[in-house]
């Protein structure tokens, strides 16, 4: 009996096919499970923060108990755990209360984002960057270029709720950011003065 022999060329293009199904299902599997560690590092600091700050904020000596639950964790478990990296677990909980926020939130921002915007000192500020970082889908590095280069011009009108956000690459002359500001004012004067059409 004659053995067949399969066409050289039709194996190679089947198995570099399969081959790469194969790279695409492996790809795709690390990204779901690099997102499900994620999401679990940040819900677990999450919680770490809010025991924390439950169990201290009451005691007037909450900042000893935090240094000398640091001491024991980082004896135990290493140095992710210093006052540092406890504070940051206490400010997640305290800057987002919200554990479903934090859940969805953490499908797209890594536990080093939310680190970076908890040093952000507004509210108005961080949800922007929380928002542009989740839009533009930056990376960590780029959050903290934009916050060093602060590139971003925020202005909060409290009167009429209106918030302005304008991108610079360098600071306006005071006259032109003075102008635009009256301009905005003159404009939401003139939209709470139009009669509503529902009346």
């Amino acid at each position: 009996m004659k053995s067949i022999k399969a066409p050289t060329r039709n194996v190679h293009l089947a198995s570099t096919k399969l081959y790469k199904d194969v790279a695409q299902l492996l790809a795709e599997g690390k990204s779901r499970i690099a997102v499900s560690v994620n999401v679990e590092l940040t819900l677990l600091n999450w919680n770490i923060g809010r025991l924390l700050f439950i169990k201290t904020a009451e005691a007037s000596y909450g900042k000893q108990i935090v240094a000398t639950v640091s001491q024991l964790l980082m004896q135990e478990l290493g140095k992710g755990f210093t006052i540092s990296g406890l504070s940051r677990m206490i400010n997640l909980y305290k800057l987002f209360p919200d554990k479903k926020i934090v859940a969805t939130l953490s499908q797209q921002l890594s536990w080093s984002h939310f680190a970076e915007l908890i040093a952000i000192k507004t509210d108005m500020q961080r949800e922007f960057y929380t928002q542009l970082c989740i839009k533009e889908r930056w990376c960590v590095r780029v959050l903290c270029s934009e916050k060093q280069q602060e590139q971003i011009e925020l202005l909060e009108l409290n009167k009429g709720n209106i918030k302005v956000a304008e991108y610079f690459t360098q600071l306006p002359p005071k006259k032109l950011l003075a102008k635009k500001l009256n301009l905005a004012i003159k404009i939401a004067n003139n939209q709470n003065k139009k009669p509503n059409k529902a009346d």
